[in-house]
């Protein structure tokens, strides 16, 4: 029971947070490199993550679907993936072409078995995007790590409006680097 309570308070929390993304832009969208950010924080040390990808703002309707598919997949890589281990790495990146494409690395953790049963984040990774945003989801349990692409259609981050100008210069961070793990110059 605890363990149930400690998950679904991480949910909500994460719900919470983008909500309060949201609230702070006055619900116009929120950039996709600052949503990483939030949802990374709690797990992440100087060295394991790297997030890399142009200046995008997502939709309202888009921020809330990918704060928990985020928010599972960083449950999932700090429970059984990269992140539960000292020498394990997340990478996430994501491009902007007709579609926006982001996918989620993770890499140097134990090996890899599928679930047998999928469970409640697996169903809404895989489920949420397609169902909610007429987006892909590719959920692939492989060896070396688990990766996950999603494809948004344009209209998630507004690519389909050149006068709101969403999507800015290319930019990319490590947080080993530039950044710290909550996005502040080191």
């Amino acid at each position: 029971m605890e363990d149930f309570l400690r998950t679904f308070d991480g949910r909500i929390q994460s719900m919470a947070d983008a909500h309060a993304l949201l609230s702070r832009n006055q619900w116009q969208g929120v950039s996709l490199r600052e949503l990483v950010r939030n949802e990374l924080a709690p797990c992440v040390r100087d060295d394991n993550a790297t997030i890399e990808g142009p200046d995008v703002l997502l939709s309202a309707e888009a921020t809330q679907s990918i704060a928990i598919v985020l928010h599972e997949l960083v449950t999932n890589a700090s429970k059984y993936g990269a992140l539960s281990t000292e020498t394990g790495r997340v990478s996430v990146h994501w491009c902007v072409g007709a579609r926006l494409v982001l996918k989620w690395i993770e890499a140097q953790g134990p090996p890899v078995v599928g679930p047998i049963e999928a469970g409640y984040g697996t169903r809404a990774i895989r489920n949420l995007i397609p169902y909610e945003l007429g987006g892909t989801v590719e959920l692939c349990f492989e060896e070396k790590g688990l990766r996950c692409r999603i494809e948004l259609p344009s209209t998630c981050a507004g690519m389909d409006e050149p006068s709101a100008s969403p999507i800015e210069a290319s930019a990319s961070s490590s947080l080993s680097g530039a950044e710290s793990p909550l996005g502040e110059p080191t």
